[in-house]
């Protein structure tokens, strides 16, 4: 069990540094932009033959297919497990250096924290924890609501208009490239040129609103509440179940009082 926890750690960490970008304009407290920032750990040996070796996939796919995300790091790992000794100890021996570094500036950075900032990088980590948390549950629910088969919302209009501008995409131009050129080419568009997109659009947004209400009633009937919007779900009326009060004991056979 701890060996599979590890590997699906490192499987993590692997995906956040290839694929996954920083937030950007990530919003901190007013307290938190009083802290001063920790240093930032080193990568581990693994990691950096990692990132060493992600440019060349990505450069030479093997056996000339692309892979995706699961596949690269499934191939890293094997990479890594074939390499000989002497191969991983160049990328260790880095790392074994920069964490002697980093854990005399982690010291230096503990030791000239205040008392007031100690607290407040705990209550600002108990937040990074529970956003964390939110995170997981929302990327659970999205799951468990695709296999459901909730209906997916229709594409914006301008994508509709790039899905038909996707075969026209020049030699040589990458994705990114072409996505700015339609954009550009979007604005400058007419309203009279843009209408049979918006309209497309539009007749999908009320089909699929329609789809969507229907599949929440079916969600609701099997009893899968967590996966309906919370606007869609019935609101229950709270019965008034207090106890009502018993008549005191008078000593009369049905407790009437006497005038």
């Amino acid at each position: 069990m701890a060996l599979r926890i590890l590997g699906q750690s490192v499987e993590r960490a692997t995906y956040n540094v290839l694929f996954r970008q920083p937030a950007a304009g990530a919003k901190r407290s007013a307290a938190a932009t009083q802290i001063p920032e920790r240093p930032k750990r080193p990568n581990s040996g693994y990691i950096r033959f990692v990132k060493e070796s992600f440019r060349d996939i990505q450069a030479q796919p093997p056996d000339g297919v692309k892979l995706n995300a699961t596949q690269q790091m499934a191939h890293f790992a094997q990479m890594w497990t074939d390499l000989p000794p002497a191969g991983r100890q160049r990328f260790n021996d880095q790392y074994l250096a920069e964490r002697e570094q980093w854990t005399k500036a982690n010291e230096m950075f503990n030791e000239g924290l205040s008392a007031n900032q100690r607290v407040q990088m705990q209550i600002e980590k108990r937040r990074a924890h529970e956003a964390a948390f939110a995170s997981r549950e929302r990327q659970e629910r999205r799951r468990e609501q695709a296999e459901q088969g909730r209906p997916s919302k229709p594409a914006s209009a301008f994508l509709q208009m790039a899905n038909d501008m996707q075969n026209r995409k020049p030699p040589g131009v990458t994705m990114a490239v072409h996505m700015k050129a339609l954009g550009e080419k979007w604005r400058a568009m007419s309203e009279e040129d843009k209408l049979p997109y918006l309209t497309r659009f539009k007749d999908q947004q009320k089909l699929h609103k329609v789809e969507l209400v229907a599949w929440e009633k079916r969600m609701l009937a099997d009893g899968n509440t967590h996966l309906v919007r919370s606007v869609s779900q019935p609101a229950f009326k709270v019965a008034d179940v207090a106890p009502k009060k018993s008549k005191k004991a008078t000593g009369d056979p049905g407790g009437e009082r006497r005038g």
